[in-house]
C-alpha cells in the first residue's frame, strides 16, 4: 500500500507496529521456523534486520519509530497511534538499558 500511497497513515502504523513487535521479542525463544518467518517479514517490510533481529540493530527501532511518527503526523488526533508510539519508545529505552547493562558486565 505504501508504494501506491506513500503517506497512508494506517499502513505506516501497521508497518511501525510490526517493526516494534519484531524488535521487542527476543528470537532466542523462537522456534527455527518462526525465526525464519520473522527474518523474511522483516526483509520484505524493509525493516533493516541483520542476521539476528534482536541484537544491535538500532536502525530497526529507528525505522519503526519513524513510521509511527509519520502515522502520528498524518493522523494527529488518533489516540491509538500516539499510544503505540509511546509504547515503542518505552520498549526501545528498556532494550537500550538491557544492552548497556550487558556491555557493562562484559568490561568490568
Amino acid at each position: 500500500m505504501l508504494e501506491r500511497v506513500p503517506g497512508h497513515a494506517k499502513a505506516l502504523f501497521r508497518r511501525g507496529q510490526a517493526g516494534v513487535a519484531l524488535k521487542a521479542r527476543a528470537p532466542d525463544d523462537w522456534p527455527a521456523s518462526q525465526a525464519a518467518a520473522a527474518q523474511a517479514s522483516a526483509s520484505r517490510l524493509g525493516l533493516g534486520f541483520a542476521a539476528n533481529p534482536a541484537r544491535g540493530c538500532a536502525q530497526a527501532w529507528d525505522a519503526a519509530l519513524a513510521d509511527l511518527a509519520a502515522a502520528a503526523e498524518a493522523e494527529p488526533g488518533d489516540a491509538g497511534v500516539c499510544a503505540e508510539l509511546a509504547r515503542a519508545r518505552k520498549l526501545r529505552d528498556a532494550a537500550q538499558q538491557r544492552e548497556r547493562a550487558a556491555y557493562q558486565r562484559m568490561f568490568t
